[in-house]
């Protein structure tokens, strides 16, 4: 089980790497604003998307439990969800950057609005990421 989950977090990164690159390739052919700093912050989305998908994966299937389709789409949803939550929370620390203080429901509202932005592209790609690791998963099991 905590093999499966470890696959599961470095699927879950690796499709999000494969977005960035796609999504950041067509852009780089219209404009070239490559940069290291959005590198920096795609390898720092990447890894936290891969470990909180882990970890998602472990607490769904503890003890051994099989999830249905209702629980691996919530687990998709909830890795974006969450993944957002703390990137946004560690890029909006107080005093990290030049920002006026928003306050916890400018913060909220930010987090909502930056999931309502990506979220026409990240939700639908971790659902099919994740239903594809869940055939891949229930072939190799079986």
């Amino acid at each position: 089980m905590n093999r499966t989950a470890i696959y599961f977090g470095l699927w879950a990164a690796s499709c999000l790497l494969l977005l960035f690159v796609t999504v950041f390739g067509l852009l780089f052919l219209e404009t070239s604003s490559f940069s290291l700093e959005s590198a920096g912050f795609t390898a720092l989305l990447v890894a936290t998307t891969g470990l909180i998908a882990g970890l998602g994966w472990a607490l769904l299937h503890r003890k051994g439990r099989r999830a249905g389709w209702l629980g691996h789409s919530a687990l998709a949803v909830g890795v974006v969800v969450v993944t957002h939550l703390v990137v946004a929370s560690v890029v909006m620390i107080p005093g990290s950057s030049e920002q006026t203080d928003l306050g916890v429901a400018g913060l909220l509202a930010g987090l909502v609005l930056t999931i309502v932005i990506h979220g026409w592209i990240t939700i639908p790609v971790a659902l099919l990421g994740t239903g594809l690791f869940v055939l891949w998963n229930r072939r190799r099991v079986s």
